[in-house]
């Protein structure tokens, strides 16, 4: 819903003689096209090697993950990495551990 407010108010900079219900066509026309930062990198995580840095590099490159984590939560972060490689607790919790630490340093 954000993507849309935003798309509605930079169209109504540049073109404000339109109308609502085209603006909010060609918004959600936009806001259709672009990738949600909720949705999961197109490349799963490698199945044959569960170690904590492989996953931990898998979770690194998943944006929800990040901004999760890039916020302060951490319970949230361990949570949508079970959901979204199907994982146990220990091994989200290690990934998530993984990519935390990493996030830090660098």
């Amino acid at each position: 819903m954000s993507n849309t407010l935003t798309i509605l108010a930079s169209i109504a900079r540049v073109s404000p003689r339109m109308t609502l219900s085209k603006a909010l066509l060609l918004a959600s026309e936009i806001n259709a096209d672009l990738p949600s930062a909720t949705e999961p990198v197109k490349y799963p995580m490698p199945r044959n090697s569960t170690s904590p840095s492989d996953a931990g590099k898998w979770v690194a490159q998943q944006p929800a993950v990040m901004n999760l984590l890039q916020g302060g939560q951490y319970i949230q972060a361990i949570k949508e990495v079970r959901s979204l490689a199907n994982l146990g607790l220990r091994e989200a919790k290690d990934a998530v551990d993984y990519a935390r630490s990493n996030l830090y340093k660098g």
